[in-house]
């Protein structure tokens, strides 16, 4: 079963389901950050200094640490891991729901 994980009310219900589903079918949870990736000739250029990326995916990767443990806490046994992605959320998820 895999999940985003986006720290919004709604991803959290969606993590919700999503671990109590995985839990019920006996299956192992994935649960996606997904972060967008770097600016390409058809997206936006934003001067980003690397501190500041540094830090957003430090901010992302503890969100998803959290989102794990918390899936951790509820379903004990559960097989639950989590990643970090670059990209676009629908295509991401979409892909790794494959």
């Amino acid at each position: 079963i895999v999940v985003g994980s986006g720290g919004s009310r709604r991803a959290g219900r969606a993590g919700g389901w999503a671990g109590g589903r995985a839990a019920g079918l006996g299956l192992p949870l994935l649960i996606l950050h997904v972060v967008p990736g770097r600016p390409t000739p058809s997206t936006p250029l934003t001067a980003v200094t690397a501190s500041f990326e540094e830090g957003f995916h430090e901010e992302a990767l503890e969100r998803l640490e959290r989102v794990v443990r918390r899936a951790h806490e509820l379903r004990a046994g559960l097989d639950v891991t989590g990643e970090i992605v670059e990209g676009n959320a629908a295509h991401v998820l979409a892909q790794a729901s494959k």
